[in-house]
């Protein structure tokens, strides 16, 4: 069966894409429906997250800055989001974000806190079963205002406003 990685995806598009053509004033956005489950004796247990991923790169400038947004539903929209989360800004490691395993690891806790809840035997993450698309399109173009954080004494950390 053919596999590949959310990160290898995401990053081939925004070589393509976001490197390449450089689209003033927007990011690149990927809406991620995510979910972890374990069933075992007719009882199920879920947990499911929205991940909104934003990657920004001015033009003339070879780095990419990486927002994120962990929803407690996939339907949350780019629009509604409350709060992003500036994971790097960056010309190279960029790519290697932790995102995606901070919350299939949180998600993991949660669903094994309900096991435990239930009072059956622990299990090992392997055991879970889990589950990502892409909400809605691949990627879609979203108008951005990035900014730094005048709370950064190291101007690094960066604010983005989805207009």
């Amino acid at each position: 069966m053919l596999s590949m990685s959310l990160e290898r995806l995401v990053y081939a598009l925004l070589k393509q894409e976001l490197l390449d053509k450089h689209v003033k004033d927007k990011a690149m956005h990927f809406h991620f429906d995510l979910s972890m489950s374990y069933y075992t004796n007719g009882c199920s247990f879920n947990a499911r997250r929205g991940l909104h991923m934003l990657y920004h790169s001015k033009l003339g400038y070879g780095s990419v800055s990486v927002f994120s947004a962990v929803t407690p539903s996939p339907f949350v929209r780019v629009g509604e989001v409350d709060g992003w989360d500036h994971d790097t800004t960056h010309d190279s490691c960029w790519h290697v974000v932790t995102t995606y395993s901070r919350v299939y690891f949180d998600m993991a806790q949660e669903v094994y806190s309900k096991i435990e809840e239930a009072g059956l035997a622990p299990i090992a993450p392997a055991m879970m079963t889990e589950h990502n698309t892409l909400f809605g399109p691949v990627y879609d173009w979203v108008a951005v205002e990035v900014s730094l954080d005048p709370k950064d004494p190291y101007q690094y950390q960066r604010l983005v406003k989805v207009l």
